[in-house]
């Protein structure tokens, strides 16, 4: 993030909020042009979730902000080092196959904690239960107001760390 807005860091002295703001809208941005194919599902199979539905908005709302959180992090961490891209595009991959998306948690029989102790399970769960008709459950909600807390708290005290040294680092 912070590398491919470098010109704009070295030139105008902006809030490095800006940046993070750039990349989270531009997130939301693609998943409201990919929204519409889930209409689509819905209208075709006549399924309608009714007003559970609504309960993805605060699930994107949690979303969005630990995904600004994160992005900050991670858009320091690769200013520094410029190999963690590659390390992260690796990992996301990894993360992928491991965390129930295409499967459901359910498959793992008698090791169904497994999925709990995901924070991605949450962090989908929030948004994906509502949209198909279910209610996420209080866990899901005590385990993104945890997950959400480390977040902000540790990319708080990175930042406030080093926010002196990211105009340096790219």
């Amino acid at each position: 993030m912070f590398t491919g807005a470098e010109s704009y860091i070295k030139q105008v002295r902006l809030p490095y909020s800006v940046y993070v703001f750039r990349s989270t809208w531009s997130k939301l941005v693609i998943f409201a042009h990919n929204i519409v194919i889930y209409v689509g599902v819905l209208v075709y199979f006549q399924i309608w979730p009714g007003a559970v539905a609504l309960l993805a908005l605060p699930g994107l709302f949690i979303i969005l902000i630990n995904g600004g959180a994160i992005t900050l992090l991670i858009g320091m961490i690769s200013a520094r080092f410029r190999d963690v891209p590659q390390l992260i595009n690796s990992v996301v991959q990894i993360v992928f196959f491991i965390t129930p998306i295409m499967w459901k948690p359910e498959l793992l029989h008698s090791r169904a904690y497994i999925a709990d102790f995901n924070p991605f399970f949450h962090l989908i769960e929030v948004v994906r239960l509502p949209l198909l008709g279910g209610i996420p459950s209080v866990r899901t909600y005590t385990a993104l107001v945890m997950i959400t807390a480390v977040n902000l708290t540790v990319v708080g005290l990175f930042f406030s760390r080093f926010r002196a040294r990211i105009s340096y680092w790219v």
